[in-house]
């Protein structure tokens, strides 16, 4: 086809799910190129969308909308994908079981399943791992075998497994083998157990990994039991493709004494009865799985005398077990106790897998003090290499000892990239360190691939303007990349997000009038993109102060101390001077912007508190804040200041910069 914006002829390779908020978007390739463009579409929110009846408009429309779409060739899969992303069993639905097309014989590449590129995931010749087999097949559970025969349009496949042929109808049976490393939030399936055969085939991810005794906690897909498991039992596989049921069984709010099996075990005793097996991963799960732990994000549902709370989002801060309730959080600060019928889990508290590891942290320091480093460096990877986090603490203390060490820990901050996992909050962490390493290009490409990974995010926009804007205050005026600022920080004024980016508008309108102060300055007038009536004379700001962060469902609190001493922050938002801080971001990776038109001399202290997060920083171990401050200077010009910090305390305030205004 021709693309999604004409010019060079594109072909649709594959499909991109996006879970929160709900999206899909659609990855296009340059024919004969290897130009990857990503057109996202914006989805109802899950609430909106609970059967198949909800789903078929859905993909109607996708197909109206898009000329690149076809209903023969795209239907069926847009159909299965949407289903997999609101949890919807879409078996027997409209175009999944019909005549096969008489035109997908002559030609492959109009076949109706290959609605995802050359990568369509249930191909002959595909390598899978079996799961959830049953009688005398059960065996089979977690070994690999390869589709020696696929009719997609029926349904049916054939999977040989060590000479055996085994015939299946549907998907349910098997996932697609990925040749990955085992590292944090890597999908994986237990294999090859003796003494627990009824685990193989579980489903589960990686949340630890014990590189000394070659062990990984894993915990289980449908159960959410904690396994710990060598690591030639685990068999890494695709993610993206994890039967409907399995994930529905995993994320519904059980009900009260079931006590669930991981998949394929029906029948069996709860795992946790083998020490060796769960090693110190704290017994049996499932009891504890009835309620949702303290941290965890939910949302309230089905109240009848307090209304207005329904849909609204929490936090919960304790479980009684005994009378079924819960103590809750709200979004404006109240502390609530409601039963636990009325909430329905977002997310589960989030668990640190990575904290600071000081004993690494000691053998590099004093590597730096006593010379050697890299050589210590390459002794501590062969240990350490398989979490990211270490790479990011590693090249953050290598770069703080001296800004000589800039290219080498640039170098060890990029191997977290070889790794191969396409994190996005770890991409947004690799930026933020070359920015601060001022590795200004090679930032500016990473950033340019967090946004393709991440078009629903307005931070991926709003990064590459600070990014670009950064470029031209302190590596010299560049009219392309200053051009590129203003287009990426107008796409976020002009388009619609979601609800917890809900005034995200506001910072991006007061980085376009500093972008136009910075043009003004180089002779560049006449480029405001917005209407008029966004735009405020005589805007001129002498100091603003932006805080903003690379994890999601995350509140970090930005605090400033004015000469005075007098404290800005979300509770007390104006000064006397005139200081004002922006509303406080709780939901998504912010920013909280500080600005002050005409600054009194005198230091400016900035200080960040990690409040709470609801998502997992699974991948580096924690969140990294990131502070931008713009001051104008006597002379007419601009000096921008920029920092990247580490924050794995909760609740606890940090220092993060100082701003000096001169008298």
């Amino acid at each position: 086809g021709g693309g999604a914006g004409g010019g060079m002829p594109k072909k649709l390779k594959q499909f991109l799910l996006n879970y929160d908020p709900p999206g899909i978007g659609l990855e296009f390739r340059e024919v004969g190129g290897d130009k990857v463009e990503v057109v996202h579409k914006d989805l109802p929110d899950r609430s909106r969308v609970q059967h198949l009846k909800d789903i078929m408009p859905l993909v109607d429309k996708l197909i109206a909308e898009d000329e690149n779409l076809t209903a023969r060739r795209h239907r069926p899969a847009l159909i299965q994908l949407l289903g997999r992303l609101y949890q919807v069993d879409v078996r027997g639905a409209d175009g999944e079981d019909g005549p096969e097309s008489p035109q997908s014989k002559d030609n492959p590449e109009d076949d109706a399943g290959d609605a995802e590129g050359d990568d369509a995931p249930w191909q002959e010749g595909r390598t899978v791992v079996m799961i959830g087999l049953q009688g005398k097949h059960a065996v089979h559970n977690g070994e690999t075998g390869v589709i020696s025969k696929a009719k997609r349009d029926k349904g049916k496949y054939e999977v040989t497994v060590k000479g055996e042929v085994i015939k299946l109808k549907g998907t349910d049976n098997i996932v697609l083998f990925q040749d990955a490393p085992l590292v944090v939030n890597t999908a994986v399936v237990i294999r090859g157990l003796r003494n627990h055969t009824e685990l193989n085939g579980c489903l589960g991810r990686v949340v630890e990994c014990h590189t000394e005794t070659h062990r990984f906690e894993v915990r289980a897909t449908e159960s959410s039991q904690l396994f710990r498991v060598k690591q030639e039992n685990l068999t890494p596989i695709d993610g993206n493709y994890i039967p409907v049921s399995i994930i529905k069984g995993g994320q519904e709010n059980r009900e009260p004494n079931v006590n669930p099996s991981p998949r394929g075990a029906k029948g069996a005793a709860p795992a946790a009865a083998d020490a060796s097996l769960i090693g110190g991963a704290g017994g049996d799960a499932a009891d504890d799985d009835e309620f949702f732990e303290a941290g965890s994000s939910v949302k309230l549902q089905g109240l009848k005398t307090a209304m207005v709370y329904n849909g609204q989002t929490a936090e919960v801060l304790s479980v009684d077990r005994a009378r079924h309730r819960y103590e809750i959080r709200l979004g404006d600060g109240s502390v609530k106790t409601i039963r636990s019928e009325n909430v329905r889990l977002v997310s589960r508290a989030r668990v640190v897998v990575a904290l600071l590891p000081q004993h690494y942290i000691c053998v590099l320091e004093d590597a730096l003090r006593s010379g050697g480093v890299e050589d210590v460096y390459v002794r501590l990877r062969k240990e350490h290499g398989s979490s990211p986090s270490f790479f990011l603490y590693s090249a953050s203390l290598v770069l703080n000892h001296s800004s000589e060490n800039a290219v080498l820990a640039s170098r060890i901050c990029s191997n977290c990239l070889e790794m191969d996992v396409q994190d996005v909050q770890m991409m947004r962490s690799f930026g933020y360190f070359l920015l601060k390493a001022d590795r200004m290009e090679f930032a500016l490409a990473v950033f340019d691939r967090v946004r393709a990974l991440a078009p629903a995010e307005p931070q991926s926009f709003l990064d590459g303007a600070l990014a670009r804007t950064f470029r031209c205050l302190r590596g010299g005026f560049q009219e392309v990349a200053f051009r590129e600022a203003i287009e990426l920080a107008t796409t976020v004024m002009n388009n619609h997000w979601a609800d917890r980016f809900v005034e995200i508008e506001w910072p991006a309108l007061v980085l376009l009038h500093m972008l136009m102060d910075i043009g003004a300055q180089q002779g560049l007038k006449d480029l405001w993109p917005l209407e008029d009536k966004f735009r405020t004379p005589d805007f001129a700001l002498g100091l603003v102060v932006w805080l903003g962060w690379d994890t999601d469902h995350t509140d970090i609190d930005l605090h400033v101390v004015e000469p005075s001493g007098h404290e800005i922050f979300y509770g007390n938002k104006r000064s006397a001077i005139g200081g004002h801080i922006s509303r406080d971001f709780t939901q998504g990776y912010g920013p909280e912007v500080y600005v002050l038109k005409a600054p009194p001399s005198g230091t400016y202290t900035v200080k960040a508190k990690y409040y709470a997060s609801h998502q997992q920083s699974t991948l580096t171990g924690a969140t990294s804040a990131v502070i931008w401050a713009l001051r104008n200077t006597a002379g007419g010009g601009a000096e921008l200041q920029f920092d990247t910090v580490r924050l794995d305390r909760n609740k606890v305030m940090m220092e993060v910069m100082k701003v000096v205004v001169p008298a």
